[in-house]
């Protein structure tokens, strides 16, 4: 629980267009790559219009990451161009008129490291 405090700043502090309802789209699209827009709507249980909001900004290129020392951690957000985007569509060779949802290169790194926050001992209680 306490390092459920950093990934959420680490979110904030890497890109300040992302929030909690970003963070679910990307889990799931990752546990369930290949997945429809709609699909995704109905496993995140909103309207298809709420998730082409979201998914407009996980899958612009952004360039608002940067290092920034958060307490007793650095946390360092290194990716593979200066823009990122977390997010692909690609047309469904099953149903060429829907798009299939993948996660960048960008977005399972994004992803490992918020893994890592939460897995870690990194961030201490005096932050709380």
């Amino acid at each position: 629980m306490k390092n459920l405090l950093a990934v959420i700043e680490f979110m904030e502090t890497q890109c300040d267009a992302l929030n909690l309802g970003h963070l679910a789209c990307l889990l799931v699209i990752q546990a369930n790559e290949g997945l429809s827009v709609q699909e995704l709507a109905d496993k995140r249980e909103t309207h298809q219009s709420t998730i082409s909001r979201q998914l407009k900004t996980l899958c612009t290129p952004t360039n608002r990451f940067y290092r920034k020392v958060m307490g007793p951690i650095e946390v360092e957000a290194t990716f593979s161009s200066g823009t990122v985007a977390f997010v692909e569509q690609r047309i469904n060779p099953e149903a060429p008129k829907k798009r299939a949802l993948y996660l960048t290169e960008d977005g399972c790194a994004f992803l490992q490291k918020l893994n890592e926050i939460l897995k870690g001992d990194q961030y201490e209680q005096e932050n709380f």
